[in-house]
């Protein structure tokens, strides 16, 4: 709304577009070497088989995590995004690329992996963690600071990965951008597709060197739609609306 149209100029002010698009147009250009290295293997400690189509996606987003660029997995519902996502994180584990808090891996640039979807489908995702990758030290985020008493940072301890809602990251996006994220995971990504909302400029301000948009519909009603995911997860693709 008018109300909101000043939040793309704030962003601007405080240099996270030009910031971030130009660090992932950088980035970007390693993707060339990558392409002609053979497909990640699959992480020996994932409990899983991948199908072919999983198989596919898992060396893309592999690709895309040792590139430090992000992407849009848009598969259709029930072909196994969540498993896909969780492979490739099993392999950064495996690489010892996914550390938590103050970690060896967090000091090189790879800390945790923040996993931002709907209050209602937490629990699934922990569930599949604990099915898929009980090895990763996973952590949920369920309240805000103010109904936890403690910040983010200290309430994650040495998490590798952090599981939270849209809500308690609007509600606490300060204390979340006190954290050096390795990567950000949106589950139904339609939940950010407004610019203007505060919800996505929160996930904007994260800065995360990988981010990745989980939906089954990346467009819905406009091309604006697929920008907005687009400008989270490749800032340097299309880094204005116009």
């Amino acid at each position: 709304s008018s109300h909101h149209v000043d939040l793309w100029e704030e962003l601007a002010a405080l240099g996270v577009v030009d910031r971030q698009s130009a660090r992932w147009a950088a980035n970007v250009e390693a993707l060339r070497s990558e392409v002609a290295l053979p497909p990640a293997p699959v992480p020996t400690d994932l409990r899983a088989t991948l199908r072919p189509y999983q198989l596919e996606g898992y060396h893309w987003l592999a690709r895309l995590w040792d590139a430090r660029v992000g992407g849009i997995l848009a598969d259709d519902m029930g072909l196994g995004k969540t498993l896909q996502v969780i492979a490739v994180l099993a392999r950064a584990h495996e690489r010892e690329e996914l550390g938590g808090a103050g970690s060896e891996a967090a000091a090189r640039g790879r800390g945790p992996v923040l996993v931002v979807v709907p209050t209602s489908v937490i629990g699934t995702w922990l569930g599949e963690f604990e099915a898929f990758a009980p090895h990763l030290h996973v952590t949920a985020v369920t309240d805000t600071g103010r109904k936890r008493g403690t910040a983010v940072v200290d309430a994650i301890k040495d998490a590798q990965v952090v599981v939270t809602s849209y809500a308690v990251l609007r509600l606490d996006d300060e204390a979340f951008r006190e954290v050096e994220w390795g990567g950000v995971v949106l589950d139904e990504a339609q939940f950010v597709k407004n610019r203007q909302a505060k919800t996505h400029v929160a996930v904007r301000r994260l800065g995360s060197p990988f981010t990745v948009a989980v939906t089954g519909t990346p467009l819905e009603n406009s091309l604006m739609d697929l920008w907005s995911l687009l400008s989270l997860t490749a800032p340097g693709l299309y880094p204005r609306p116009d």
